[in-house]
């Protein structure tokens, strides 16, 4: 499946997908909303029209999902840009921008075009996933990032991943608990891989929350945890997600 996307990523840059010429835009620090919410750990909602399992989630009326998600609490929008798996888009990371709430873009990012793109289109950080990357290519787009002003959030898959990326220049580290080669989610992943290390920038965890209560196993560990699915398909809310 991870061999699968990779290469339709590829295909999409190709394609001229992200082949913008307007001027950077500044965007608001997302690590920076990180460190300052007032919740812990503080929610980053993630705009995810389609998965690879589930199919589509939500048919539209992401401008007013992604309004409510800041206006419950959450310190930043994650946005899928992908097309061709997620049903992402330039025109919703557009929205997400708009709402001045701090922004990822959320994509396959394999190339520097891609990263123009997110400055164009007024992002504050974009994902990098160390497992699709060699390590000279990850330091490369991380100083890549940090010309074009952007912020990056290095996704890991494992501890070895997780002591790579703290040894980088990467302004927030993460940990997917899906396992991206079979889309297993395994909430435990995140405790596992950080235990015993020590965080100098902020820390997130990916993928699988549904409950308040799962958030809050990670509280002290994690500085912010990513939801999509469970939000997006309206089992839960940002204002279940960090209530006291």
């Amino acid at each position: 499946m991870l061999k699968a996307l990779v290469e339709s990523a590829r295909e999409t840059i190709q394609s001229g997908y992200y082949r913008h010429t307007e001027d950077l835009r500044r965007a608001p620090s997302l690590a920076r909303a990180i460190d300052e919410s007032p919740h812990d750990p503080a929610i980053i909602a993630e705009i995810k029209p389609a998965s690879p399992t589930k199919g589509k989630m939500v048919p539209g009326g992401f401008d007013a999902l992604m309004k409510r998600f800041v206006a419950e609490g959450a310190c930043g929008l994650s946005v899928l840009t992908e097309p061709t798996h997620f049903n992402g888009s330039l025109a919703n990371l557009k929205l997400a921008v708009a709402t001045r709430a701090p922004t990822l873009m959320k994509d396959f990012v394999l190339d520097e075009i891609q990263i123009d793109c997110a400055a164009t289109y007024g992002a504050s950080a974009v994902l990098l996933i160390a497992s699709i990357l060699p390590k000279s290519r990850v330091q490369a787009l991380i100083e890549y990032a940090h010309i074009a002003e952007r912020e990056v959030l290095l996704e890991c898959a494992d501890r070895a991943e997780l002591e790579m990326a703290l040894a980088s220049e990467a302004d927030m580290v993460g940990l997917n608990n899906r396992d991206l080669r079979n889309f297993h989610v395994d909430l435990n992943r995140t405790l596992e891989a950080a235990k015993g290390l020590e965080f100098d920038r902020p820390f997130v965890s990916l993928s699988g929350y549904e409950t308040r209560a799962q958030v809050q196993r990670v509280q002290g560990v994690a500085d912010a945890c990513l939801v999509g699915a469970s939000l997006m398909e309206g089992r839960i809310s940002v204002a279940q997600l960090v209530q006291p």
